[in-house]
């Protein structure tokens, strides 16, 4: 040790120096100095890290510190994750086994194969490998239902380890038991804050089994999962907002049932919490209809302490057509509720093309309260079109087959050899079978002989006669929004070469809410897309987070630069849900070559939503 001018520390004060880590496993943690100023001594960390930072102080000053690597000891013991607590007989379990050392450390360099059973014998043993960085995970499955049971791991090295119990249920009983839920004596519960917190008393006490009831896993909405063996629990959350409270019980036989409860909460402060009550003035519409096409709405909602919410606003949207009697608010369309805490408004599918169920939601941007009502729409007058045709292009592949993916449903009976053909340099074609698939939206072409398109110049043509499922709506070939053929070129044809350079979108957040505001408020995104050349047409393809495509559009070209924009509708014309989307932007030369994408990744938005 040394003075503040580096001299050693001859005149001491205070000779005793505390010394620690991080995590406090130093021992000791005191070093006395001898009369020259100097002091050592031995000692054990163990807690291991590169580095761990020894710190040394007098009376509570840090004097220094000094960096050490400190490894782990030898494989001692491992510990055993697993992601539930319950599951069904057919779910997968996923399972994380660590290697420890005999401090806790983990050890990084265990690659021991490692042996998974059950204390029960239930589970179907697995061997696990590719342990990295100390850590691996796997699969389970088990053979039969089990109360209670424990995943146990024994390494070949000789470690093992414990998993915490785990029930795994069966919901095929022939006798299952009834699972009865309720919050504050509702299957919908709402709930006031007092003092920063709320709490619902779980009942699940009218839940039965013909072989008894053993236990009951209770999810609060919250990421918490218990399980319990009396049929009721106090829950509590300092949050606001609508949550899904979910119970699973089980019998003695480890037959098991669920079901599931709302619990709403809120401050009393006068503004709607719990579920908006919505009707409508008609059950079916028709798209497109000046008469027909137009239901009035009535809206209704409560605070937390129930009653009525007078003069508070709630947001409104739908997924289909457009509502009026609203305020533009350029983060949601607005409902200011009167004195009785109730409103009106009109929903219209006027302007509509597209038919199906329709979903009109009203909440607030907090989540604390959220309703839904739904209306039929007939008069669906929307023309399918072609999404996708193999092959496509340059190609000398020998074929057996072609397909043709479709925008919705087709009529089987409308994809023959009458309305889809196939020319070559020979001349027609002869198509063997024609299977749309369950969907209706992918239609397989089977050859009668095998095809060299190596050959020349093939075109496979869709006419306008091929209908949607409903037979009412003709083909879209041209994406022109008239009825007209489909071409597709492949074989020995050539290619432009043409390249996507950029695709720029003017928000990475959008929320299409009938609301068009700015930046994540816009209704819609457009993007800027730049090729290599002129194409002869560009196209947008949406895709989900799972890499399934939800909206597929094309655009005839004239310049090598375009702006293509996504309303947030899939290909069925509803406004599609909320979540991670991603936008491929390809082109397509004269020879119906596709150019590899340029991605935009864009989040779709919503302020409020079913807490399910």
């Amino acid at each position: 040790a040394s003075d503040e001018f580096g001299n050693p520390y001859l005149v001491q004060t205070d000779p005793v120096l505390e010394l620690g880590d991080p995590d406090l496993t130093l021992v000791p943690q005191v070093l006395t100095l001898e009369a020259d100023g100097t002091g050592s001594g031995s000692f054990v960390l163990t807690r291991s890290g590169d580095p761990v930072t020894v710190t040394i102080s007098q009376a509570g000053a840090v004097l220094g510190t000094t960096d050490l690597f400190v490894s782990p000891a030898d494989p001692d013991h491992l510990e055993l994750d697993l992601e539930v607590d319950w599951a069904w007989l057919d779910a997968p379990v996923t399972v994380q086994v660590t290697a420890h050392d005999v401090y806790d450390n983990v050890v990084p360099d265990f690659s021991s194969p490692v042996l998974l059973a059950s204390t029960q014998g239930s589970l179907n043993t697995a061997d696990l490998t590719g342990f990295s960085g100390g850590v691996a995970t796997g699969s389970l499955s088990w053979a039969g239902a089990v109360l209670a049971d424990s995943v146990t791991a024994l390494a070949d090295s000789g470690e093992a380890g414990t998993s915490d119990g785990i029930d795994i249920l069966d919901a095929d009983c022939v006798s299952p038991p009834t699972a009865v839920l309720t919050l504050a004596g509702q299957e919908e519960a709402v709930s006031c804050r007092v003092g920063g917190v709320a709490t619902v008393t779980a009942s699940f006490s009218g839940s039965t089994a013909t072989a008894g009831l053993s236990a009951y896993h209770l999810e609060d909405g919250q990421g918490s999962s218990q399980r319990l063996s009396v049929a009721n629990t106090v829950l509590s959350t300092p949050d606001e907002g609508g949550r899904t409270v979910g119970l699973v019980v089980m019998d003695n036989d480890a037959c098991g049932a669920e079901t599931s409860g709302i619990w709403w909460t809120g401050d009393a402060d006068g503004e709607p919490v719990g579920p908006v009550a919505l009707s409508t003035t008609h059950s079916q519409r028709t798209a497109g209809s000046a008469t027909n096409g137009a239901t009035t709405v009535e809206v209704g909602a409560t605070t937390c302490s129930g009653d009525v919410a007078s003069g508070a606003t709630l947001l409104v949207r739908a997924d289909l057509g457009t509502l009026g009697g609203l305020t533009a608010t350029g983060a949601g369309l607005e409902v200011v509720l009167d004195s009785l805490g109730e409103a009106s408004l009109t929903w219209s599918v006027e302007t509509e093309s597209h038919a199906g169920t329709a979903s009109l939601e009203a909440g607030t941007g907090d989540g604390t309260s959220w309703g839904e009502s739904t209306v039929t729409v007939a008069g669906d007058s929307a023309r399918p079109t072609v999404v996708d045709a193999i092959p496509s292009g340059n190609t000398s592949e020998l074929l057996e087959e072609l397909v043709v993916v479709f925008s919705e449903p087709m009529t089987g009976s409308s994809l023959s050899s009458s309305t889809v053909t196939l020319e070559g340099p020979l001349g027609a074609v002869e198509l063997a079978a024609f299977d749309l698939d369950e969907a209706g939206t992918t239609l397989t072409v089977d050859l009668d002989s095998q095809l060299d398109t190596s050959l020349g110049e093939w075109n496979l043509t869709v006419t306008s006669s091929a209908r949607d499922e409903a037979g009412n709506n003709r083909l879209d070939g041209e994406w022109s929004g008239a009825s007209s053929d489909h071409v597709r070129m492949f074989g020995e044809v050539g290619i432009e070469e043409i390249e996507i350079t950029s695709c720029l979108a003017d928000t990475e957040v959008f929320t299409p809410d009938g609301d068009d505001g700015v930046g994540e408020e816009k209704d819609s995104v457009s993007v800027q897309v730049t090729a290599t050349g002129i194409p002869t047409w560009w196209e947008l393809e949406v895709r989900d987070d799972a890499g399934g495509a939800v909206y597929t559009t094309r655009e005839p070209s004239s310049a090598s630069e375009v702006t293509m924009g996504w309303h947030g509708r899939g290909d069925d014309g509803f406004v599609v849900e909320e979540g991670s989307y991603t936008l491929a932007f390809s082109a397509f030369d004269a020879y119906d070559n596709q150019s590899l994408s340029c991605d935009a990744e864009l989040i779709l938005a919503q302020h409020y939503g079913n807490p399910r």
